[in-house]
């Protein structure tokens, strides 16, 4: 089967794109990524036998220009007029796009060439361009308001889901959202972002003794880190040996980095800057919990973010914020503790309670047992061929 993948940024790199396209190659299909361009990247490659065709609309002398002018708008005649040729001449069999901007694009596509078109539904768009405009600095609100408008998104996403044959989305409460929405049930799957089985780096770094949180991802205001860092300030009074790792980048790295100043944390909290995902691991072994600490927004409660996962592949125990997902997958797993998003007391003590805990790695190893038993890509894989083998054996 010819399959093309439409996704809405640039080619490589996407852990959850690389995931499913690579899954597809290796059982046989030809597989096609659709992306934006890259600067310095050939327009057509291939990769691990995986072929990348790039809108190029002009040469790389006017990089910028054609940046412009590929950018992932529902209706961007540019994109409209790519995916169906591509479509045509690759005798493209199915269609799957990685989420809303480039969804419309593609179901014309589809309609034209008469073949299914499914949806990988990784956020939910509108609020997560809320969340992305409450994180901007003052002076980039407006001009992204304009270029992210959540209301157009929210206007594309009830197109959408009525001319799309099939949703992956990542987790059960986004599936809720969409069924709440008059999505038929039997049009939406979950394919989680969980990883490969296999993928379990050993590699520690050395660190100092007490207790070591871990947290890697995204430095955004949404993703709780001002919570973090405040709610240390406060446990380490009482607990000098409680160590925290940060590692990620963002807008926002600054504010956060300042804040560790400011309360006099440099000791205690250690920014390791944007690491490679080898080291990632790495720094996950070298710890003893890893947190993931959002807060309650109408984006968060409709994702799941990898790192999760990540914690307890590596047989971690995990501290969370109690938004939906997170909360109901520590509870079904009892594979660590929660505490109340957005509040620096709760989490502070919470982290001394654990401090104090003789055995917590028995937490670690039922979050590595319910990788091994569900949240692995090999059982999302199943899911995910399952249900294109029934959308193109019947095509709606």
């Amino acid at each position: 089967m010819n399959i093309c993948i439409v996704y809405m940024s640039a080619y490589p790199w996407d852990v959850r794109v690389e995931k499913i396209a690579t899954f597809l190659a290796q059982s046989g299909h030809q597989v096609h990524i659709l992306c934006r361009t890259t600067k310095g990247r050939q327009r057509i490659e291939k990769i691990d036998n995986i072929s990348i065709t790039r809108l190029q609309l002009f040469s790389d002398k006017l990089y910028k220009l054609n940046r412009f002018f590929d950018l992932p708008y529902p209706f961007n005649p540019f994109w409209i007029k790519h995916i169906s040729n591509f479509t045509r001449r690759a005798n493209i069999d199915l269609i799957i796009v990685r989420d809303i901007p480039l969804a419309i694009p593609s179901i014309i596509a589809a309609r034209k060439n008469h073949i299914p078109v499914i949806l990988d539904m990784a956020e939910h768009y509108a609020a997560m361009f809320s969340d992305f405009i409450k994180d901007s600095p003052l002076t980039k609100k407006i001009p992204r308001f304009i270029m992210k408008n959540p209301m157009i998104a929210t206007l594309t996403e009830n197109i959408v889901i009525r001319y799309i044959d099939h949703i992956f989305t990542v987790v059960e409460e986004s599936k809720w959202r969409l069924e709440n929405l008059g999505v038929p049930v039997d049009k939406i799957s979950i394919i989680s972002n969980t990883p490969h089985l296999s993928k379990k780096p050993t590699d520690k770094f050395d660190v100092p003794n007490g207790l070591k949180l871990v947290y890697i991802g995204q430095l955004q205001h949404t993703r709780g880190i001002g919570t973090v860092i405040e709610g240390l300030h406060l446990a380490i009074k009482t607990n000098p040996d409680i160590h925290l790792y940060i590692a990620g980048s963002g807008e926002q790295k600054d504010y956060f980095v300042n804040l560790i100043g400011k309360h006099n944390l440099e000791n205690n909290i250690h920014y390791l800057g944007w690491v490679k995902p080898i080291d990632a691991y790495a720094w996950i072994n070298s710890c003893d919990v890893g947190i993931v600490p959002p807060l309650s927004t109408k984006h968060i409660i409709s994702t799941i973010p990898n790192k999760l996962f990540d914690y307890m592949l590596c047989s971690q125990p995990v501290l969370v914020s109690d938004v939906a997902p997170l909360k109901r997958i520590i509870s079904e797993t009892n594979c660590g503790w929660s505490f109340k998003a957005g509040n620096p007391n709760d989490f502070a003590n919470k982290v001394l309670e654990i401090a104090q805990m003789q055995d917590i790695g028995k937490f670690g190893a039922n979050g590595r047992e319910a990788i091994i038993r569900k949240y692995n890509w090999e059982y999302d894989s199943n899911i995910l061929l399952e249900n294109i083998n029934r959308i193109t054996s019947n095509p709606q």
